[in-house]
């Protein structure tokens, strides 16, 4: 699973390298009411199976990015999060798209959280396509240790739109 980056790191100047294989997949951070992280992404001929729905691993990809940087954010956000486990339930097919991605942090306790991540297919009038509920390995650091929380990329915090 993945390793989130540090919330210390959050900045309008940190975002993915340009290299970096997630460039690819053409994901906007939006805002949403009542979201605590919500990510768009289009639904290209790159990105689909042979049935022409958006490919299961990049969904659950997908899913994990946007629950591991809700919990990077809103109040008392932590330092490090790595995913203990994930159970994704696939509803239906994201055909048109985009999809929207939406994190909801069911639970911040001292050393585990709680996430579910909801994804719709918008092109098909809000079609629920997939439903992600994960738990975190998660850690606040003592100010004078904050420098060891590290992180590598962090998809654009700039450019956020706004879906209503």
């Amino acid at each position: 699973m993945s390793t989130t980056p540090a919330h210390s790191e959050l900045s309008n100047e940190r975002t993915m390298p340009d290299d970096h294989v997630l460039q690819g997949l053409a994901m906007t951070v939006v805002d949403v009411d009542g979201a605590e992280w919500a990510v768009r992404m289009d639904v290209t001929p790159k990105v689909v199976n042979g049935g022409g729905a958006l490919q299961g691993g990049l969904l659950a990809t997908l899913i994990d990015i946007v629950a591991g940087t809700a919990l990077l954010k809103g109040p008392e956000p932590y330092d490090q999060t790595s995913t203990m486990d994930m159970h994704v339930t696939y509803h239906a097919g994201a055909r048109i798209g985009p999809v929207l991605a939406t994190g909801h942090v069911l639970r911040r306790g001292g050393r585990t959280a709680s996430v579910r991540v909801e994804v719709v297919d918008l092109g098909a009038k809000g079609l629920h396509v997939a439903t992600g509920m994960l738990t975190f390995a998660a850690r606040r650091l003592p100010p004078e240790e904050s420098h060891k929380a590290s992180a590598g990329w962090l998809m654009g915090i700039d450019g956020r739109s706004s879906i209503q």
